[in-house]
């Protein structure tokens, strides 16, 4: 009885569990709509102003992206039951090179101020860094996700390890039936001798 009322309850969580998912899902699409909304009036103001209209683009279509893979991670989540890591990690880099865009707008506009030009540069180079190492990540994530056992793969290598008795049985075999060859030759000519003995 104790055991059923578990299970229950554990389905009880996984089903609330589930909706809380689906109920972040549902808010992330709206919220990356409502982006993606934003940014296409900016886009449309690119025409009459420059530098302002273009960045609120950039950083309005970036931020759908942050979005989009939020999205993507709760979808994971929802198949797997578990969390993945490479969608936060590409949220990670989105995130930076968002940072990266506006820093740099704003360096652009410090030229001539030494100090604040000088932060603007160091922070560029530390959200750089912070991209790359985070790239470095994903690679070596997918790598050994995804890293193909050859050995593993093979049946032949799976029988035989060392990789050596497959083929020294073939040797083993050619070579048997190469002296049974010779051993029906050798028969046939002594048949041949007993022959032509009997006939004279």
């Amino acid at each position: 009885m104790a055991e059923g009322d578990d299970n229950r309850a554990m389905r009880v969580l996984r089903v609330a569990e589930d909706g809380v998912y689906y109920a972040m899902a549902v808010v992330l699409l709206a919220a990356a709509l409502v982006v993606l909304v934003y940014a296409g009036e900016s886009f449309v103001r690119v025409l009459d102003e420059t530098e302002t209209a273009m960045l609120e683009v950039l950083d309005g279509l970036l931020l759908v992206f942050i979005f989009v893979e939020l999205l993507y991670a709760v979808r994971v989540t929802l198949a797997r039951h578990e969390i993945a890591a490479e969608p936060f990690l590409l949220i990670g880099i989105i995130a930076s090179i968002k940072e990266i865009v506006v820093v740099s707008v704003e360096a652009a506009g410090a030229i001539g101020d030494g100090a604040l030009f000088d932060d603007r540069v160091v922070l560029i180079g530390v959200l750089g860094g912070v991209v790359l190492a985070l790239t470095l990540a994903i690679l070596m994530l997918r790598r050994s996700q995804t890293y193909p056992s050859e050995k593993a793969d093979d049946p032949e290598d799976a029988d035989d390890p060392a990789g050596t008795g497959g083929s020294a049985a073939g040797e083993g075999d050619a070579q048997g039936e190469d002296d049974a060859q010779g051993e029906d030759d050798a028969q046939r000519e002594d048949d041949a001798q007993l022959a032509r003995a009997s006939a004279r």
